[in-house]
């Protein structure tokens, strides 16, 4: 039935990190292999998987409405906002450690101290997926 949100039919995104015998550090995602290397030992990639609800009717108008400003009398919205209010939005949980191997806690403070390449691809492969459920 496609009249409501299954929320149980989470959003996941692999994310994938490596470092190169140069400390050149890869990152990408199942849906932006782009940034992949080329060549790289499948024993050093770290994987980590972040899992987002799907959004509803009321996600869409609360991230809309936050990422929103008047500005000469008309409504404007800020892409980078809207991205940043849907990532913690919808963000349900993670597989991401500290170095003693203790989880780091789901929280928008969190999120704000992300690697910036890692949250970015992360972002794109969400917004990915949300469309290809559309």
């Amino acid at each position: 039935m496609f009249n409501f949100i299954n929320k149980d039919n989470k959003i996941i995104v692999n994310i994938y990190t490596y470092e190169d015998e140069n400390k050149k550090v890869y990152i990408w995602s199942d849906n932006l292999t782009e940034l992949k290397p080329e060549v790289f030992s499948l024993e050093k990639v770290n994987k980590n998987t972040i899992i987002f609800n799907p959004p509803s009717f009321k996600d869409s108008i609360d991230i809309s409405s936050k990422s929103s400003k008047f500005v000469n009398g008309e409504i404007v919205y800020d892409p980078q906002l809207i991205t940043w209010n849907r990532f913690v939005k919808l963000l349900h949980d993670w597989d991401f450690s500290d170095l003693d191997g203790n989880k780091i806690p789901v929280n928008e403070e969190n999120v704000g101290i992300l690697n910036t390449l890692l949250a970015q691809i992360v972002a794109i492969d969400l917004e990915k997926q949300i469309a290809a459920r559309q």
